[in-house]
């Protein structure tokens, strides 16, 4: 009699497809999936609708696993019985547990089903009946129809049955480690000829034959008159998993990996799966699942290419790079999914338990991703992973492709390049230990504590500078943020780094990531967005079904990493800002009051009329605002009594698009000491020239000397900065203040600390905004009459 087959795999896809939509949308959380399948892992089975899969749990509770598609698995059903076992017939799945059995026709919903087969350590379907092996309290065997809910026990088995297979008319075990076979005509019968070769391990049916395989390499297969033959293959010691994938056998050796044969005498070693030991192998359906002894699950259709299960990702140092299409998370397995779905991961033979990816790069047609010990591999689809590493045992920290190389640079500073990826050149120490590698348009950007080396147009140029080193640089697009000891750093270009802030009321940071434009910082509390990395947004978590200590994105796709086990969810995030005005301009300070007034003027250089609004923000926050249109080629005037004639002390930002408008402004001292209307101007600053650094050049001793600082960047609540007063070029002391929002900040200058200006010297103030923010500023300086002149503080590049 012929078994009766498994569905198709065509079949199987055309049923489980729409059914899996179903399924996802029954299981999932507000949109969002859990990849939580996990327990040590008993059996595996596959019908018209999915997979189930049972696992031990956490003691006493253990599950049971449904999948519609083998990839994302949900929990079905949870008891606190021991599941041993469990199998599919065409009609029902039957799970064996330590007080009887659970039946269910979907995988979904599970009723309880027969005491019969209580602790029945092997289910098995042979096309015509379900069959149970028991073990205790005294070896038996059962069968039952498709439905699996009436069992009939066969004649007692000759000893403790250790593997059962069965074809549909006989049924092959192994006894004290002997080969039997029963039949209904025969009884139970002792295979001959079997005496002293092997002690039997496994037996399994497939392909019109039996195969036991047993110590030794040693094996046993049946022909088409079910007669027995013994020979001896290179199979090892080892090979207790045993299963047939509809074409061929493929055993697993705890110490050798997998290996495959169609007929059972010839085998071939199959890629590794993993480098750890094998815990179990499993095939229903389509696909194998596999079990490592680290508690690792992976799957694959061909018992080649294996996709990675359910990840549990170690939460400590948790640290991501998104290369290419992919999200890679930087630990042992170098973990890394284009879809939150399926995921891939990179194996290491024989690697050191304290083995980690470090770092991978992508330069449009090949990976080349690094890890302590030399270790590097290359990859050209992100699948199939090559090893390229170097000679010794260095700790590679970086690697990133610039300038038509990838570049490599370890623990200790040493440069290494490749054109390829996969033949290196060594160019000796290049930077301290310890220093951050990244590199951003075609330029290599390497930061120690002390210096900032840059790789650009063939060469390297080198920048003095003591700045915070981020953990993990990010790029947006329009610029770098990244964590340092738990404040955020930013950066314009890459090369220079804010000294970074706590801009969250001191909340620690457990993960910033990118996507799109916007970086989003986590929380333990909340979730914020930005795209500057300076300005914040907070908008509602994503309502997952644990606490995150990781939140980011692939495309569109959000992931979450639990802070709980490791494990991952992925769905839609939304990461919408809200979307605010930007300030395109700013003048630092108009005033209006019986001593001093303000002119403001505003020259288009262009063809056409320009619409601006004007926004005052005085120096205890309050705010006006109006409308004003600039003619083309013309001046427009406005004084501070015609602007705003209720304040006074205030900046002024202008938003629309004022490209092709020049801004100036004038400062009138109205006392009479001074000639009544003395007049000082100087011009505005376009926002997008300013920087985060600010110099006041040159206030002289012998005047009375002024600053004006303002923030013109919207949705920055406080700006921490620091001013270095410098005295004939010597900096001679320091002062924190703060900008609160867009406020205007103005501060006498008539002391550098306690010494007062010394007429005969010459003074300046270069001020640092601590969180990366553009800062905007006017000098004024006034003789004995009070007399201004005024000058706009001068942006300084980064590095100045």
């Amino acid at each position: 009699m012929t078994p009766k087959p498994l569905p198709s795999q065509a079949r199987l896809a055309r049923i489980a497809l729409p059914f899996a939509l179903l399924i996802s949308t029954l299981f999932a959380q507000n949109g969002w999936q859990h990849h939580s399948l996990g327990g040590e892992i008993q059996g595996y089975a596959a019908g018209d609708q999915g997979y189930v899969a049972i696992s031990r749990w956490l003691f006493p509770e253990h599950r049971i696993w449904f999948s519609a598609d083998g990839f994302q698995w949900n929990r079905a059903f949870s008891v606190n019985q021991t599941l041993h076992a469990v199998a599919r017939s065409g009609q029902t799945y039957v799970v064996s547990t330590d007080e009887g059995s659970f039946v269910s026709e979907n995988g979904i919903d599970w009723q309880a089903g027969s005491t019969d087969i209580a602790n029945a350590a092997q289910l098995v379907w042979d096309g015509e009946r379900f069959l149970a092996r028991i073990d205790t309290p005294e070896p038996q065997i059962l069968t039952a129809d498709t439905a699996g809910r009436q069992w009939t026990a066969l004649p007692k088995p000759p000893g403790q049955v250790a593997s059962m297979a069965s074809d549909g008319e006989e049924i092959a075990v192994i006894v004290d480690r002997l080969l039997h076979t029963y039949d209904d005509a025969n009884g139970w019968t002792l295979v001959p000829g079997q005496e002293g070769r092997a002690v039997w391990q496994s037996v399994v049916r497939g392909g019109a034959r039996f195969l036991a395989v047993g110590s030794g390499g040693q094996v046993a297969t049946t022909d088409a008159d079910r007669d027995w033959t013994f020979a001896s293959t290179n199979l090892g010691t080892d090979a207790h998993h045993l299963v047939w994938d509809g074409a061929r056998f493929v055993v697993g050796n705890r110490w050798r990996g997998l290996l495959a044969s169609t007929d059972g005498t010839q085998w071939q070693g199959l890629p590794l799966a993993t480098p750890f030991l094998l815990q179990g192998i499993w095939h229903a359906g389509d696909r194998f699942l596999l079990e490592d002894n680290e508690g690792r699950l992976l799957t694959s259709e061909d018992a080649t290419t294996w996709l990675r299960l359910a990840p549990r990702l170690p939460i400590s140092g948790l640290r991501h790079k998104v290369a290419g299409s992919r999200l890679f998370f930087l630990n042992r397995d170098l973990t890394h999914t284009r879809d939150g779905l399926h995921w891939n991961q990179v194996v290491v033979a024989n690697a050191d338990i304290t083995f980690s990816f470090n770092d991978v790069a992508w330069n449009g047609q090949a990976f080349v991703a690094v890890g302590n010990f030399s270790k590097v591999y290359r990859s050209i689809d992100g699948t199939a992973w090559e090893n390229v590493s170097l000679s010794g045992r260095q700790d590679l920290r970086w690697v990133c492709h610039a300038a038509g190389l990838f570049w490599i640079l370890d623990g200790e500073g040493h440069l290494y390049s490749s054109s390829t990826g996969d033949a290196w050149r060594v160019h000796g120490q290049v930077a301290k230990a310890e220093a951050v590698m990244f590199a951003e348009n075609d330029e290599v950007i390497l930061l120690d504590n002390d210096h900032v080396r840059v790789f650009r147009d063939g060469a390297w140029h080198r920048f003095h500078g003591h700045q915070p080193k981020p953990l993990a640089p990010l790029s947006n697009g329009n610029g770098f943020a990244g964590l340092s000891d738990n404040r955020i750093v930013v950066s314009r270009t890459g090369h220079h780094w804010s000294e970074g802030t706590h801009p969250f009321d001191n909340q620690e940071i457990t993960s910033l990531a990118v996507q799109d434009d916007r970086y989003l910082a986590l929380t333990w509390q909340s979730l914020y967005l930005s795209r500057n990395g300076i300005s914040w947004q907070a908008v509602a978590k994503p309502d997952l079904p644990f606490t995150p200590i990781w939140l980011g994105a692939i495309g569109d796709t959000g992931i979450a990493v639990s802070n709980d086990d490791g494990t991952i969810a992925w769905g839609d995030l939304d990461t919408s800002l809200a979307t605010a005005a930007t300030a395109a301009a700013v003048i630092p300070w108009v005033v209006n009051n019986t001593q001093w007034s303000s002119r403001v003027s505003l020259f288009n250089s262009g063809d056409e009329e320009v619409d601006l609004t004007l926004r005052a923000v005085t120096t205890d926050g309050q705010t006006r605002e109006t409308e004003v249109s600039c003619p083309p080629h013309s001046v427009t005037v406005i004084s501070g009594a015609d602007l705003f004639p209720d304040i006074s002390g205030y900046s002024l930002l202008l938003f629309g698009d004022t490209r092709r408008i020049r801004t100036s402004f004038l400062t009138f001292n109205l006392e009479p000491e001074s000639g009544g209307s003395s007049p000082s101007q100087t011009t505005g600053q376009q926002v997008e020239s300013l920087t985060s650094k600010a110099l006041f050049g040159y206030l002289p001793g012998d005047g009375i000397a002024a600053i004006v600082l303002v923030n013109p960047q919207e949705g920055v609540p406080s700006t921490p900065v620091l001013l270095e007063y410098l005295k004939d070029g010597v900096r001679m002391v320091t002062e924190e203040i703060t900008l609160v929002g867009n406020q205007p900040t103005a501060t006498i200058i008539d002391a550098f600390g306690d010494e007062p200006l010394d007429p005969q010297s010459h003074y300046a103030i270069r001020a640092v905004s601590r969180n990366g923010a553009p800062i905007a500023g006017t000098t004024f300086v006034f003789n004995q009459r009070r007399q201004p002149s005024m000058a706009a503080a001068i942006p300084l590049e980064e590095q100045e």
